[in-house]
């Protein structure tokens, strides 16, 4: 049996039950507001602060963050991604000692501008060394 919440209550629960249906229902806010105040249901069971700490569970967040932000872009997260892999940073190297003087970020395109705006990301104009691969991985 398939109904709303308004179909199945107290009567229609015993009928359906004498008749040997099965059905699911949903807590209405009154009875859920009883548990509370009871003390039956306690909201922190229902904050699972270790999985919000999981890095899959902040990939998920990050990425639920892109698709939303990027879906007027008509972009998917792959693409997106791909796109800002194209970012360098170019190193000023001093010409008799070979040491790196700076490291520049180059300047963005305009579709990388157009993924970075509604993130409200900037990038700084030098960066230091960093031994750190990043990109898309399949």
């Amino acid at each position: 049996m398939v109904g709303d919440r308004g179909m199945i209550r107290t009567d229609q629960k015993a009928a359906a039950q004498a008749a040997d249906f099965h059905f699911i229902t949903a807590l209405t806010k009154p009875q859920i507001q009883k548990l509370l105040t009871d003390q039956v249901l306690q909201m922190e069971l229902f904050e699972d602060k270790a999985s919000k700490e999981h890095p899959r569970a902040k990939a998920q967040t990050q990425r639920r963050t892109l698709e939303r932000v990027w879906c007027s872009l008509e972009i998917t997260i792959k693409d997106g991604l791909r796109e800002l892999e194209k970012l360098c940073v170019m190193e000023l190297v001093h010409p008799q000692s070979g040491d790196v003087v700076a490291r520049q970020v180059s300047d963005l395109s305009p579709r990388q501008k157009q993924l970075l705006d509604p993130l409200k990301l900037g990038l700084p104009a030098t960066v230091p060394e960093a031994q750190l691969l990043v990109g898309f991985v399949e």
